[in-house]
C-alpha cells in the first residue's frame, strides 16, 4: 500500500471540506494544492468537458489567460496530444512521453507555438469522473528540463483521485440542488402574494419578491435591527408573536396547525392578512433543526393584474379592454371605471360585452375569477432557470 505524505492527506481532507462549494475560485486552488503536492510546474487544469457536444464546460488551474482562448479556439487542433486525450475513457491515463519522445515533441509546431510558453513538456493527464455525457480530467505538467513523473508519484495520483472524483460527484449534486433552489426562487417570485419563512425568533430566513415590497414599504410590517419581522403596531406585535409562538408549540394537542393574523397599516389602507403555519421536517430525520414557521401574506390593497399587454395576449383584448379588465379584477364598479377613465357608462359597458366575448365567460363575475386564476395574475417576464 503506498504510503501518502502529510500534505496528500491534507489535500485529500481539503477537498471533502469544499466540495458544497461551485464558485470556480475555490477549485483552482484546490489545484494548486494538487500541483503542488506533485511538484508539476507547468499549467495544467481540471477540465469538465460535454462529450455529447464536444465543448469544453470549465477549466480550472494554473492557467495562461492569454493564450488558453487561442488554444481553445485554434491551436488546440493542432496539439499531437488532443486526438489521445479525446479517446480516454474513465480511470485512463495519458502520458506525452508515450506518445511523442522528448525530441519529436520539442520539434513539434505545437511546442514552440503553445506548450513552450506555458512551461509545458512533461504531461500527465487522467480522466476520473464519468457521468452521463460529462467527463472530467486532470492535467499534472513540468516545464522543459525536469523529470518526468515517477512510478511513486504516479502511485500516489491513484490514491487521490477516487477522493477527487468523489467530491466532484458531491459538488455536481449541490450545484443541481442550487439550481432548483434558483428555479424554485424565480417560480416563487411570480406568485402576486407574500412567502415568508422565519425562525422561532421571527428572524426571516427567506421572502419571495412580493414580501420584500411589502417589508420595504414598512406600511404595517418591517424588519428591526436584528432582521426579525416585527408589526408597526405594538398590539398587532404581540399578537404576531403569540401566532408564531402558538404554531411553533408542539407540548399542547390543541395547538391549531394554521393561525390567522390581520395586521393594520399605517397608511390607511387595506390591511394585511398574514396566514402562519409550521414547517416540518422530514419524517426521521437526525437532524431536524430549528423549526421553521411559514408566512403567507395577502394584500388586499393589491392590483393582481398589473401587466395589460399580457391580457391582450392571452385573449385579444385592445389597450382600452384590457385597462377595463386590469380595473375589473382590481375590484373597482363599471361607474367607477367610466369615472376614472373618463368614459361613458354605455362604453364601459361596451368594453365589458367585448370582454366577455373574447374570454369566453358569461358574468362578470366569471370574468373577474378567471382573471384572478389565470396566467395574467402572475408576475409577467420570462423565466430564466
Amino acid at each position: 500500500m503506498h504510503t501518502l505524505s502529510k500534505e496528500l492527506v491534507s489535500t485529500i481532507g481539503h477537498l471533502y471540506e469544499i466540495a458544497h462549494e461551485i464558485a470556480p475560485a475555490v477549485w483552482v486552488s484546490a489545484y494548486e494544492r494538487i500541483a503542488k503536492d506533485f511538484d508539476a510546474d507547468g499549467d495544467g487544469a481540471i477540465m469538465i468537458f460535454d462529450r455529447s457536444k464536444e465543448r469544453m464546460i470549465s477549466l480550472e488551474g494554473r492557467l495562461n489567460h492569454t493564450l488558453v482562448p487561442e488554444y481553445l479556439s485554434s491551436l488546440q487542433y493542432a496539439s499531437p496530444l488532443r486526438p489521445r486525450f479525446a479517446q480516454l475513457k474513465l480511470g485512463e491515463r495519458l502520458n506525452r512521453a508515450d506518445i511523442l519522445s522528448d525530441e519529436e515533441f520539442l520539434a513539434h509546431p505545437s511546442y514552440e507555438i503553445f506548450y513552450k510558453h506555458v512551461s509545458i513538456f512533461h504531461v500527465e493527464y487522467r480522466v476520473f469522473l464519468e457521468d452521463g455525457p460529462i467527463q472530467a480530467g486532470i492535467s499534472l505538467t513540468r516545464s522543459e528540463g525536469r523529470p518526468n513523473f515517477s512510478a511513486k508519484e504516479l502511485a500516489a495520483l491513484d490514491v487521490l483521485l477516487p477522493h477527487l472524483a468523489r467530491a466532484f460527484q458531491l459538488r455536481f449534486r449541490i450545484e443541481h440542488v442550487y439550481k432548483q433552489n434558483d428555479m424554485m426562487t424565480s417560480l416563487i417570485d411570480r406568485l402576486p402574494g407574500g412567502v415568508m419563512v422565519i425562525d422561532g425568533k421571527k428572524k426571516v430566513e427567506y421572502s419571495n419578491a412580493a414580501a420584500l415590497e411589502m417589508i420595504s414599504s414598512m406600511d404595517g410590517l418591517r424588519l428591526n435591527g436584528d432582521g426579525a419581522l416585527v408589526a408597526d403596531r405594538s398590539a398587532k406585535e404581540s399578537e404576531l408573536r403569540r401566532a408564531v409562538e402558538a404554531v411553533l408549540d408542539e407540548t399542547n394537542g390543541a395547538t391549531p396547525g394554521e393561525v390567522v393574523v390581520s395586521i393594520d397599516r399605517s397608511s390607511g389602507r387595506q390591511r394585511y392578512e398574514l396566514l402562519l403555519m409550521r414547517l416540518k421536517t422530514a419524517d426521521g430525520s437526525p437532524f431536524p433543526g430549528r423549526p421553521r414557521v411559514s408566512i403567507f401574506v395577502c394584500d388586499g390593497a393589491y392590483e393582481p393584474i398589473q401587466d395589460g399587454e399580457m391580457l391582450t395576449k392571452i385573449y385579444d383584448l385592445t389597450a382600452a379592454e384590457s385597462k377595463v379588465a386590469m380595473m375589473l379584477a382590481g375590484g373597482r364598479s363599471l361607474n367607477d371605471i367610466a369615472d376614472e377613465l373618463s368614459i361613458s357608462k354605455h362604453t364601459a359597458r361596451t368594453h365589458l360585452k367585448r370582454i366577455l366575448s373574447k374570454t369566453n365567460t358569461h358574468s362578470q363575475g366569471s370574468l373577474i375569477r378567471l382573471l384572478l386564476t389565470g396566467p395574467a395574475g402572475f408576475t409577467a417576464g420570462e423565466l430564466e432557470k
